[in-house]
């Protein structure tokens, strides 16, 4: 909307705290990899990726849930046998996780500021800044709690990798992968043998691997629903892509083909989306976490502190779910505050959303009637040092 008066919006103006509250869920959107509904992962049902719940808060807190179906295992009844009374019911299995508020302010001190008025550009900053800290902590969040990340492993530079920090993992503390749902090249069990070895890095015949294993579980991984096709999703970092690109001819191949339309979906490189290969996305993302050492919970570093491996996420429906407040739209998630002291001539503005972000995992008692499993996902770990 056009400023009050030249160079200046008022902070008091509903108009104008509406189109601050649009723009700054546009520009987190455009930050927030995954979670950014334009790239099509998100939706309302099971049948995607990540499934979204709304209209779910109330005052204090509150926690929402979602099922996983199991289907049918009955003998079918033949001949003359009678049916009533043998029907099989619906079973399923709920999981719950919370949602809550989450916040982050920006002070605007020491700008021109005129009692009420403020300067544009002042407000267009923290807009910025603020998109940039939510997109980071939004990215950081939903990728560990696909690759179970429960430890602090945050650096200077990736400080948003804080797996004890519920503000950081938006509420909800994310759960170690069980044996089941994770994968190591070479038969390695940890990730610090990962780590040490420099040929156990991404290649593409692994997703043959990863699609079999997915098939072949007691609650098999579905694909999700993308732009009107069934595909998986597989999460790599840019070291790891430079791997596959410097040592993989087939990745070339690979390329040539989803630039040229020659596979299948329809030009996802466009969309962010490194290709498509045998029904899997391959999607490149700076925010999958590092490998954790299996003792100390640590990093996996060498001698000068460069992170070894990285963990990565194979995934189908159901892989993530997200609860929004019941105040949240589709097309706005965040709330807009401003607070102002020294006689106005300061003041500080706030971004409040309401929301949670869960891997689901469930009981499946043919399995193991305490463990909770993975659901939608396998967590991966391939060796990634800087080349």
């Amino acid at each position: 909307m056009p400023p009050l008066s030249p160079g200046f919006i008022s902070s008091t103006d509903a108009r104008a705290k509406l189109q601050y509250e649009k723009e700054l869920f546009v520009g987190v959107s455009r930050a927030a990899g995954l979670l950014n509904p334009a790239l099509g992962l998100v939706g309302d049902g099971p049948q995607n990726a990540i499934q979204r719940k709304t209209k779910l808060f109330e005052q204090g807190g509150t926690r929402a849930r979602v099922y996983l179906q199991r289907p049918f295992r009955g003998r079918l009844r033949y001949g003359n046998a009678p049916e009533h009374g043998n029907e099989e019911g619906q079973r399923t299995v709920p999981y719950d996780f919370e949602i809550n508020e989450v916040r982050k302010s920006a002070g605007v001190q020491g700008w021109r500021i005129q009692r009420q008025r403020v300067p544009y550009e002042v407000w267009g900053e923290s807009r910025f800044l603020l998109s940039q800290f939510f997109g980071s902590i939004f990215n950081a969040a939903y990728q560990m709690h696909l690759c179970g990340i429960t430890t602090d492993v945050s650096t200077t530079t990736e400080w948003w990798f804080h797996g004890e920090d519920l503000g950081n993992t938006l509420c909800n503390a994310p759960r170690a992968s069980d044996v089941y749902h994770t994968f190591r090249p070479g038969g390695y069990t940890t990730d610090e043998a990962v780590g040490a070895d420099p040929t156990a890095y991404f290649d593409v015949p692994f997703i043959n691997a990863l699609r079999a294993r997915a098939g072949n579980m007691a609650n098999p991984i579905r694909p999700f629903n993308w732009r009107g096709k069934d595909v998986w999703g597989l999460t790599l970092h840019p070291d790891q892509v430079a791997y596959l690109r410097t040592y993989n001819t087939e990745w070339l191949e690979l390329a040539k083909r989803t630039m040229t339309g020659d596979t299948e979906g329809s030009g996802p490189i466009a969309d962010g989306f490194l290709g498509i290969y045998n029904r899997v996305l391959l999607i490149e993302d700076g925010y999958a976490p590092p490998g954790v050492n299996s003792s100390t919970g640590a990093r996996v570093v060498d001698a000068s502190g460069n992170t070894l491996c990285r963990r990565n996420s194979f995934f189908g429906a159901q892989a993530l779910t997200v609860g929004y407040a019941k105040m949240i739209s589709e097309d706005n998630q965040f709330v807009f505050d401003e607070q102002s002291w020294d006689y106005d001539h300061n003041k500080g503005v706030c971004a409040t959303t309401f929301m949670g972000i869960a891997a689901p995992g469930f009981i499946l008692d043919e399995v193991d009637t305490t463990l909770v499993q993975d659901h939608g996902k396998i967590t991966c770990t391939f060796y990634a040092a800087p080349l």
